[in-house]
């Protein structure tokens, strides 16, 4: 198969803007950030405690934190779905809302917190329940 310069170049270009993407979203929360955790149950707060250890995360207020990680449980595809400039205590609102006491997944959201106290999704994964 014959390959043109130009093809190549694309190609190259499109991986780079790929990892660039990639890499500054990692970039928003990395390890040894301050995190206020909303986690509204005893079982969401067991996983929240898991995902702050393996992050290298510890916890702060929401006035000192780099970002918010919100865990719920939900058989929802997308139960925290929120507008794009979400503000901190809407968020919180939110996740209370949710039943927490049964669903098939884990929600594990990461958001970065802003000086004015809105939110912006960084992250979203979810865990099998068990």
């Amino acid at each position: 198969m014959h390959y043109n310069r130009r093809m190549v170049a694309g190609a190259i270009a499109l991986a780079l803007v790929l990892v660039l993407v990639a890499t500054s979203l990692d970039a928003q929360v990395m390890r040894g950030s301050r995190m206020t955790v909303i986690a509204p149950s005893t079982a969401t707060r067991d996983v929240a405690r898991q995902v702050m250890r393996q992050s290298g995360w510890s916890e702060a207020k929401p006035k000192q934190a780099d970002g918010v990680l919100v865990v719920v449980r939900s058989s929802m595809h997308d139960p925290l779905f929120t507008s794009s400039r979400s503000c901190f205590c809407d968020l919180r609102k939110n996740a209370e809302r949710q039943p927490n006491l049964s669903g098939s997944k884990y929600h594990i959201y990461v958001y970065r917190l802003n000086d004015d106290l809105t939110v912006t999704e960084v992250k979203h994964t979810t865990r099998d329940a068990k």
